[in-house]
């Protein structure tokens, strides 16, 4: 995976806060956990159909998007051009929404979101073999390197 462009955001000082996300999908939607955990991090991929809206797990600043891929595939000439948007949270910590439907991200950098908000749909944008969410959260240690965290989830997002 080709994850990680943004480097040196957040803060290590914060104690992370690994509670409070929120499942990133509207109450009635029915997400299947097709990938958990991701290679060696402990990022989820949530099977969900193609134009699903997705929303932040957590409020915070979206710090970068990418909108500019069509439709992947398996293929590894499809790694690292996928739509995403990334997002700090309070505590210090990143979410990651990747493979992203091109044209319905609705967030750009700077703007603050919260959690429920719609931040795009799913798609197949980059190296993938079929529609989901990749979600991942991020914290900097002390030697600025980024960090997993294992999100714990709280509830669903009823969603503005």
């Amino acid at each position: 995976m080709y994850w990680y462009y943004v480097r040196g955001i957040g803060d290590f000082t914060k104690s992370e806060d690994a509670n409070g996300y929120k499942i990133p999908f509207a109450s009635d939607i029915q997400a299947l956990i097709c990938q958990y955990p991701h290679g060696n991090d402990p990022a989820i991929d949530f099977c969900v159909p193609k134009g699903t809206s997705v929303r932040a797990a957590k409020a915070g600043t979206v710090i970068w998007t990418v909108d500019e891929h069509g439709d992947g595939g398996p293929d590894i000439k499809f790694a690292g051009k996928a739509n995403l948007v990334e997002v700090v949270h309070d505590d210090g910590s990143r979410a990651l929404y990747a493979h992203l439907q091109k044209g319905t991200i609705t967030v750009k950098a700077g703007d603050v979101v919260f959690a429920g908000d719609i931040i795009g749909e799913v798609g197949i944008s980059g190296q993938t073999s079929g529609p989901h969410l990749h979600f991942h959260v991020v914290k900097l240690n002390q030697s600025m390197q980024d960090t997993f965290i294992e999100p714990k989830f709280t509830a669903i997002v009823t969603g503005k």
